[in-house]
């Protein structure tokens, strides 16, 4: 386990993020959440941190905490446009397409629903690292 011995000093949140990546191109996943929380100890405001946290809820199956950690992200970071994404395919997933159209929309318009399943499709590729958009 990497996450021993790794604070909160100032250089350190850099280095959790670079072995949270790690943890989600390994698949695994509870090591990435671990270490997502740690982060958000010494960075409660980081909007990264923020993301992290809600992909690696998101991929441990905790659909409410991830809401939660995206939209945190989205109050500290309006314009973010992958964590916009991310809160879409939840929201897409909760049967509520008017809101993902909502998170979407401010990107350019959705002419047509396939347009935004798509969208929400290459965003849901991503969390299983297929996709174009991964982060």
């Amino acid at each position: 386990m990497l996450v021993k011995g790794i604070g909160s000093k100032h250089g350190d949140t850099a280095l959790m993020l670079a072995l949270i990546r790690l943890y989600f191109e390994t698949g695994e996943f509870g090591q990435a959440l671990e270490l997502a929380l740690k982060a958000e100890s010494a960075k409660p405001n980081n909007p990264a941190v923020q993301l992290y946290k809600g992909r690696a809820f998101l991929e441990t199956g905790d659909m409410g905490s991830a809401k939660k950690a995206f939209d945190r992200a989205i109050e500290i970071e309006p314009e973010n446009r992958v964590v916009s994404g991310y809160r879409a395919l939840i929201s897409m997933k909760e049967g509520s397409y008017k809101e993902a159209v909502d998170f979407l929309e401010p990107y350019g318009p959705i002419p047509q629903p396939d347009l935004a399943s798509y969208l929400l499709m290459e965003m849901e590729n991503s969390l299983e690292g297929r996709g174009a958009a991964s982060c």
